[in-house]
């Protein structure tokens, strides 16, 4: 189908946590956001008696990176912490499964049972990512 991208799942070694204020932002926000700001989902999934679940524990926002955090990223360092932002994915070996941002939670939960789930119950972190003016993504990280 043209224009579809099929997920793409990856291993990631995050160096340095990414980190966020807590602010609540619902999955069609991306796409009326600044260009370079995002938001994620800290989720617990579990199993009941039969489904796997999902649920929401946080979600915290991350605007654009200034020019100044640009030029360190750019540089091989991390920029300086933000004040308020006190949520984040930590730093870790992760699946990372990347998408196009999906409708709503059910189409999340779909996705979420194409992950190696080797456990049943832990956390996962949802990334909403504004990465152009009409490209916005979505990461799930699960932690290896």
């Amino acid at each position: 189908m043209i224009g579809y991208h099929f997920p793409m799942l990856f291993t990631l070694n995050l160096i340095i946590p990414l980190t966020y204020k807590e602010e609540e932002h619902s999955i069609d926000e991306i796409f009326t956001l600044e260009t370079g700001s995002e938001f994620t989902y800290c989720c617990r999934f579990f199993y009941d008696d039969v489904f796997l679940r999902l649920e929401k524990k946080w979600c915290g926002f991350r605007s654009p990176y200034t020019q100044e955090e640009k030029d360190l990223v750019e540089s091989g360092y991390p920029p300086a912490a933000r004040k308020g932002y006190n949520l984040s994915i930590p730093a870790g070996k992760y699946s990372l499964l990347q998408a196009p941002v999906c409708e709503d939670e059910k189409e999340i939960l779909r996705l979420v049972k194409t992950l190696p789930l080797y456990r049943m119950e832990g956390e996962l972190y949802i990334r909403f990512y504004k990465e152009k003016d009409f490209e916005s993504v979505m990461q799930i990280f699960l932690p290896a």
